[in-house]
C-alpha cells in the first residue's frame, strides 16, 4: 500500500519531504514483515492450499525482478528433441549407406560365404592347417617351462644322500610316527631349521635362469618363424601371432614370479627363520605357506586359459559357472563375429580395391573421398571387435576359470588425451607392462620419462610383430606408430578434461585407422 500511494503521488506531481519519506520506508518494511509473518502463518495452517499460490507467486517475482533488470527470461527445458534428431539423422544416413552399398556391389558377403562353406572336409589336414597346427605347438613351452621350475626345486644330489642315510639309521632305531593323510604339508618355515633337510639347490640359479629365457623367448621366436614359413592365410596368421604373443607374455609373468619365489624358497631353506636378514615379510610369509605346493601343471594351465597376464599364487574366485550366461556370450560372440566379417567383406573390402588406382594416378580428391568412406565401416569393425574380444571373449574364459576380476577395460571412449585412452582401453596389457616393465625400470634408477619411452618401446615391437608376421612384411609402419604416441600424448595434455580433447580422440581414431589400412592393403597387393 505504501509503495502504491508514493507512485501515486509521484505521478500527480506531489513531492514529499524528505522526513516523509524517511518514515514511509520504514512504515513499508514494518508492513512487508507483517504480511510476510501473516503469509506464513496461513501457509503453516492452511499448506496444501496455499503451495501452490507462493509457488506462483515466487515465480512472478522472480521475473519481474529480471525484467526490471533489462534480462531476458530464457526457460532451459533441455534437449531430448534435438538428441533424439541427431540419433535419427545417423539411423537414416547408416541405412542409406547400406542400400547404396547393396545397388552397387550385391550381397558380396554370401559369395565369400558360399565359397567358405564348398570347402571339402578331405582338406582338413595338417598340412593345410599349418596355423592349427602352430596354435598346438604352443603346448611344448608351456610344459618345458613347468618342467625348468620343478628342476629349480631339486636339492644338492650329496645332501639327498646323506638324508638317505640318517634316515636309514632312525628307521633301525626308532619306529617312525604315524602320519594321518589329512595332515597338511609342511611349508619351508617349519622346516628351514631341520637339519636333515637339503639347504642348496642341485643347479645354479644362473643355469636355470638361462633355461627361462630361452624357454620364454621360444614361445615367441619359433611360431613366428613356423608363420613365415608354412605360409597358412592372414586371418590364421594374425589369430596364431595374437596367441603367441599373449603365452609369451604369460609365460614371462609365470617365470619372473616363479623365480623371486624359488629364490626366497632357497633362502629360507639355508638358514632358519629366526637368523634371517632382513627378517621376512608378511607377503612372504604368505607366499612360502603356498609355494611350491602350487607348483603343478594343472595350475600353470590354469593360469594360460585365465584372462590376465600377471601371474599370482592366488586370485579372487566365482563359486560356480554360470551356464545361461555363458550360452548367452557364446550367442553373442558367433553372431558379431559374423557382423565383424560381414562388414568387412561388404563395405571395407570394395573401398579399398579401388585405393590403388587413386594411389598410382595421383587422384587425391578421389583417394581422400575413399578415405573418408572407409572411416565409417572401418570404425565399425574396430568398435565391434573390441567389444567382441575384451567383453565377451575375456568374459567367457573368466567364467569358465571361475575367474573373478572382470574389469579388462576402462572408460577409454571418454579420453580426452591420448594418455588416458592408452591406460584404460586393455588393462592386462597395461598392468603387464607396468608390473615387468616401468616399475623394475623405476628400481633400477631410471628416470619416469625414460621408463615411460621404454614401456612404448616394449609396446611399439609387439605391435610391429604380429603386423609383420601376419602380413609378411616389415616395414616398420606399427612401429612407428606406437612411438609416435609419445609426442602426440605431450601434445594432448592440455586438453585433458575438455570436450575438445574428446572430440580430437575420436577424429583420430577414424581417419587414423583407415589411413593404416588403406596403406597397409596396398602394400599387400601392390
Amino acid at each position: 500500500m505504501a509503495r502504491r500511494r508514493r507512485s501515486l503521488s509521484l505521478d500527480m506531481g506531489i513531492v514529499e519531504p524528505k522526513t516523509s519519506l524517511l518514515s514511509s520506508e520504514r512504515s513499508f518494511r514494518l508492513g512487508k514483515e507483517r504480511i510476510d509473518d501473516e503469509e506464513d502463518d496461513i501457509l503453516a495452517r492452511e499448506p496444501k492450499k496455499h503451495k501452490q499460490t507462493k509457488g506462483k507467486l515466487e515465480k512472478e517475482k522472480k521475473k519481474e525482478k529480471e525484467k526490471g533488470e533489462g534480462r531476458e527470461v530464457v526457460v532451459q527445458e533441455g534437449y531430448r528433441g534435438l538428441i533424439n534428431l541427431a540419433f535419427l539423422l545417423l539411423v537414416l544416413t547408416n541405412l542409406r549407406m547400406v542400400v547404396t552399398n547393396l545397388i552397387t556391389y550385391g550381397a558380396i558377403f554370401l559369395t565369400y560365404l558360399s565359397l567358405y562353406l564348398s570347402l571339402s572336409v578331405r582338406e582338413f589336414d595338417y598340412r593345410y592347417w599349418p596355423g592349427l597346427t602352430t596354435w598346438v605347438s604352443l603346448n611344448v613351452y608351456v610344459v618345458a617351462l613347468y618342467l625348468v621350475e620343478c628342476l629349480a626345486l631339486l636339492p644338492a644330489s650329496t645332501e639327498v644322500a646323506n638324508n638317505n642315510k640318517k634316515k636309514k639309521k632312525k628307521k633301525r632305531d626308532v619306529p617312525p610316527p604315524s602320519q594321518s593323510p589329512d595332515s597338511p604339508t609342511p611349508s619351508p618355515l617349519s622346516l628351514s631349521a631341520s637339519p636333515n633337510f637339503p639347504t642348496s639347490p642341485r643347479f645354479p640359479p644362473a643355469l636355470i635362469d638361462a633355461l627361462r629365457v630361452t624357454v620364454v623367448i621360444s614361445s615367441i621366436l619359433f611360431p613366428s618363424i613356423s608363420i613365415l614359413l608354412f605360409d597358412p592365410s592372414m586371418a590364421s596368421s594374425l589369430m596364431v601371432s595374437l596367441w603367441s604373443c599373449v603365452t609369451h607374455l604369460k609365460l614371462w609373468s609365470y617365470a619372473m614370479e616363479h623365480r623371486r619365489y624359488c629364490t626366497l624358497y632357497w633362502r629360507v631353506r639355508a638358514s632358519p627363520s629366526s637368523t634371517l636378514s632382513p627378517p621376512l615379510r608378511e607377503s612372504e610369509e604368505t607366499i612360502l605357506s603356498l609355494y611350491p605346493r602350487t607348483l603343478s601343471l594343472s595350475n600353470l594351465y590354469l593360469f594360460i586359459f585365465m584372462p590376465t597376464l600377471v601371474y599370482k599364487l592366488f586370485y579372487p574366485r566365482t563359486l560356480r559357472v554360470r551356464k545361461s550366461f555363458l550360452m548367452w556370450k557364446f550367442l553373442e560372440l558367433f553372431s558379431l563375429s559374423f557382423v565383424i566379417w560381414g562388414i568387412a567383406v561388404q563395405y571395407c573390402l570394395p573401398i579399398v580395391q579401388k585405393t590403388p588406382s587413386a594411389l598410382k594416378n595421383g587422384d587425391l580428391t578421389y583417394l581422400l573421398e575413399r578415405w573418408l568412406k572407409l572411416a565409417v565401416p572401418n570404425l565399425y569393425v574396430w568398435l565391434t571387435g573390441f567389444y567382441v574380444f575384451f567383453h565377451i571373449y575375456l568374459n567367457i574364459w573368466a567364467e569358465i576359470t571361475c575367474y573373478a576380476d572382470r574389469r579388462f577395460y576402462g572408460s577409454w571412449w571418454n579420453s580426452t588425451t591420448l594418455e588416458g585412452f592408452w591406460r584404460n582401453w586393455n588393462l592386462p596389457v597395461h598392468q603387464w607392462l607396468v608390473q615387468y616393465v616401468y616399475k623394475p625400470c623405476l628400481r633400477n634408477g631410471m628416470g619416469k620419462n625414460l621408463a615411460y619411452l621404454l614401456v612404448f618401446f616394449v609396446s611399439a615391437v609387439f605391435h610391429e610383430l604380429i603386423v609383420a608376421v601376419s602380413f609378411r612384411s616389415l616395414k616398420l609402419w606399427a612401429f612407428l606408430a606406437m612411438m609416435s604416441q609419445i609426442p602426440l600424448i605431450a601434445l594432448t595434455r592440455p586438453m585433458e578434461g575438455r570436450n575438445v580433447g574428446n572430440i580430437l580422440f575420436w577424429l583420430s581414431m577414424a581417419l587414423g585407422q583407415a589411413f593404416a589400412v588403406i596403406m597397409y592393403f596396398q602394400y599387400v597387393n601392390g
